[in-house]
């Protein structure tokens, strides 16, 4: 079995998807709204909403990080502060590098710091509202 998240956002998907590309690498593949099937079940559409993204995948290496924009007609989606994604970095480095860049125009809940299953810890809210833990320098990256 393969657990993957899935990010629901309120029409900013798109902007979102490219800063994790920025900060992760990897390839991003973007389905828009007005590309749907026509028999597609899903409430009517603004048609400004055409544009918006539909579907969208981030192909990393070892993961995948998949995001949509929710139409108002489904209704909004609030970010959830229960839910937290979460990163395994083998270096210290790339996890300072990768916790700086979500850090930018976001929040920090905990700066990253040294605890017992890693050399750096550290969890953020970033500035499109998704919560990241980042743990760097873990024994085993898995």
């Amino acid at each position: 079995m393969k657990i993957e998240a899935y990010v629901g956002f309120n029409g900013d998907c798109e902007q979102a998807m490219e800063f994790y590309r920025s900060v992760f690498g990897g390839e991003l593949n973007i389905m828009r709204w007005a590309e749907a099937p026509a028999d597609m079940s899903c409430p009517e559409q603004d048609p400004a909403w055409g544009q918006k993204v539909l579907h969208s995948i981030l192909k990393l290496p070892e993961a995948a990080i998949m995001a949509s924009d929710v139409p108002p007609a489904m209704g909004y989606v609030a970010p959830n502060s229960a839910i937290s994604l979460a990163v395994s970095l083998p270096s210290t480095e790339e996890g300072r590098r990768v916790f700086t860049a979500l850090s930018a125009g976001g929040e920090v809940g905990m700066p990253m710091t040294k605890t017992f299953w890693a050399e750096a810890f550290g969890m953020v809210k970033d500035r499109f509202g998704v919560s990241w833990m980042v743990s760097a320098g873990v024994a085993e990256c898995d």
